[in-house]
């Protein structure tokens, strides 16, 4: 999204540009360059406000605190591991671990070259280009458990 904005700036900014050579050339009034300026100002702010909205806030988990729901992310964390093993690669779904009909709507989100995260409460991840800035607040080498947007999930990070 961020990038997106800076191309889009960059291509504005040579408009711009070309438009303040052609006010010594002409018709072109001021009062229409300030009018690209404000809309430039308003998209940079647009775009800020996207990238600041798109935070995620990772917190560490206290362990106890939901017990029933740490049990069955280590559960499906051990069928996970138990399919990679068998058949070299991550799951696409908990469906695909032969889970209970109650796991089937956890979820699987792969990210890196083996790490995953786990969820069963809900929660959407991140767009693909916020998932680096969310892994980036993990422990590395370690599964453990955090918080994030008030859901719990266990994020391992796999072998490097």
């Amino acid at each position: 999204m961020v990038l997106l904005g800076v191309v889009l700036l960059l291509a504005f900014a040579a408009y711009l540009k070309r438009s303040i050579r052609q006010l010594g050339e002409g018709d072109l009034g001021l009062q229409k360059i300030t009018g690209m300026v404000a809309t430039l100002d308003t998209g940079l702010r647009a775009n800020r406000a996207l990238g600041e909205a798109a935070k995620v806030t990772v917190r560490e988990y206290r362990p106890g605190s939901m017990p029933a729901e740490e049990r069955r992310l280590r559960h499906l964390q051990a069928l996970v591991t138990r399919f990679e093993e068998e058949h070299g690669r991550l799951p696409g779904t908990a469906a695909e671990l032969s889970v209970q009909p109650k796991d089937d709507q956890c979820r699987i989100i792969p990210f890196e070259t083996s790490g995953y995260i786990l969820n069963c409460d809900d929660w959407l991840p991140p767009p693909p280009l916020n998932v680096p800035q969310l892994t980036a607040q993990f422990v590395p080498g370690k599964a453990k458990f955090y918080v994030v947007d008030l859901h719990l999930i266990l994020a391992d990070p796999g072998k490097k």
